[in-house]
This record gives structure tokens, C-alpha cells and sequence, in this order.
């Protein structure tokens, strides 16, 4: 039953996924990501339908590693996740279940 519902929205959730991964900062040093690392493996199993939601094909998800290009890089990358996440569970509380 959960995996229905949650499925509702995947294609737009993983198009927000896609563009967010994608818009990470330039304080990156390096990227693990199929789209920069083996495209070539990565698109053979690639979703060529194209989504109804966007109008485009799937994208390369949001797993990925970093390699900041400095400490400072790196804990002001993840201050601003923990902040997005403090910010989440808050309006969660706001909103009637």
C-alpha cells in the first residue's frame, strides 16, 4: 500500500532530484555521478519514455559522492542541508496530517 501511494509522484519527484543534484556547488572538487563518471554504462539501462510530467526522458537520480575542495567547503555544504532539513520537519508540523 505505502509503495503505491509513494510511487504516485516519482517521475516528479526524481525530476527534482535530477536538477538538484545537478545544481551543486562550484565549491565541489570532484563528482561521483553516472552522468560524469560512465554515462555510457549508466544510459544502456537509461528510461527512454518520455515523462509526463517534464516532457523528458529519465535522468541519472540522486546518488551521488563529493569531494569538496576545501573544510570550509564542505561544512558550509552540509550547514545548509541540516538547515533544509530543520526547515522541512518544521513546516511538517504546520501542516494538518
Amino acid at each position: 500500500m505505502y509503495m503505491e501511494r509513494n510511487s504516485r509522484d516519482f517521475k516528479q519527484r526524481i525530476s527534482i532530484i535530477d536538477f538538484n543534484t545537478e545544481a551543486v556547488s562550484p565549491a565541489i572538487k570532484e563528482i561521483f555521478y553516472p552522468k560524469y563518471i560512465t554515462p555510457e554504462n549508466y544510459n544502456h539501462c537509461l528510461i527512454k519514455d518520455l515523462s509526463s510530467v517534464d516532457g523528458k526522458a529519465g535522468g541519472y537520480g540522486g546518488l551521488f559522492s563529493l569531494t569538496f575542495t576545501s573544510m570550509a567547503a564542505s561544512t558550509a555544504f552540509f550547514l545548509i542541508i541540516y538547515q533544509l532539513h530543520i526547515t522541512a520537519v518544521r513546516l511538517r508540523t504546520l501542516v494538518p496530517g
